[in-house]
């Protein structure tokens, strides 16, 4: 005979049901996805192969002056700001600056 309560059977049909239906969701839809970034990444680089070299800015809004420093190179301030696009500047009784 069967001792478990009906609940028990039932969270552990509910259970196995998610597992299911998360097993599926990877094979049918993330998988395919992720393949085809894959060839896609792989498609990109084998076409531009020189594009991808260190300190060629990969944004298109990135500034000029601070595409040919190596990222993760500490810069000053009053540098980076300079280099940077203009900043609308506000002053107002209690706060002055500027709003990047």
């Amino acid at each position: 005979m069967n001792k478990q309560p009906p609940d028990t059977a039932n969270l552990i049909a509910a259970m196995m049901l998610c597992v299911l239906v998360m097993i599926g969701w990877d094979y049918f839809f993330l998988s395919p996805q992720r393949e085809a970034a894959r060839l896609a990444k792989i498609e990109q680089q084998q076409a531009t192969p020189a594009a991808a070299t260190p300190g060629t800015p990969t944004s298109p809004g990135a500034p000029a002056a601070l595409s040919a420093i190596p990222a993760g190179t500490p810069q000053p301030r009053e540098a980076v700001l300079a280099a940077s696009a203009a900043r609308p500047q506000f002053d107002n009784g209690k706060i002055d600056g500027s709003i990047k």
